[in-house]
């Protein structure tokens, strides 16, 4: 009994304090919310495909000399809602993230932050999220944002100057990443140097699906 009481008190505690202060997270989308298995392709000038790249990997991929990207089947919205599989503890986690910003009346802020570009299908797309329970058409407290839209800009690097935009908006002081890639936080995590008033908190998927703190 001692025991949850303490949890409980704990909890209220932690609470309380995100209820004092203005959050913002951002979530990645492939291999954090949901597994998923489309690729982005590799081509050559000959338009022959080099490689197959799954999300961690494209995220992680320089082109060679002569390589494109070919996103077709990362743009595939039917492809994405008959393969995506909810990964539970991110699940729970946004979950819980949800509960506070209701609480707070949309003054935190939740941005799904994806290395796609546009999908070809955009309702399709947004009814796997709807499936999961994640209210993705209130955009006062939840918003998509697509990274693979910036041209000419490593994933990383556009997923940064997509965060900056809303860090300049002076509206939160609490910033937080969910991702699978090292790369992309680590990236996240060199904005604390421009931003040094604001508290950086940044979580790793791993390859299990769990959620652990990362640096």
């Amino acid at each position: 009994m001692y025991i949850g009481n303490a949890e409980f008190v704990l909890s209220s505690l932690i609470e309380s304090t995100m209820l004092r202060r203005n959050y913002i997270t951002f979530i990645d989308i492939d291999d954090t919310v949901f597994k998923t298995s489309t690729d982005v392709l590799v081509k050559d000038e000959d338009g022959k495909i080099v490689k197959q790249l799954n999300s961690f990997d494209y995220n992680n991929y320089i082109l060679r000399p002569g390589e494109y990207f070919d996103y077709s089947q990362f743009r595939n919205s039917e492809a994405f809602a008959n393969t995506a599989k909810p990964m539970p503890s991110t699940l729970h986690k946004i979950n819980r993230l949800l509960n506070i910003v209701r609480l707070k009346q949309g003054v935190d802020k939740i941005i799904f932050l994806t290395a796609r570009a546009d999908m070809d299908d955009k309702q399709l797309f947004l009814s796997t999220f709807r499936k999961a329970g994640i209210p993705v058409d209130n955009e006062d407290i939840i918003y998509i944002e697509r990274a693979g839209n910036i041209k000419n800009m490593p994933t990383p690097e556009a997923k940064a100057y997509i965060i900056k935009k809303y860090l300049n908006t002076n509206r939160f002081n609490v910033v937080r990443m969910i991702d699978d890639s090292a790369n992309n936080l680590d990236s996240f995590l060199d904005l604390k140097d421009d931003y040094p008033e604001l508290k950086f908190i940044a979580i790793q998927v791993t390859p299990n699906g769990n959620l652990r703190g990362y640096r």
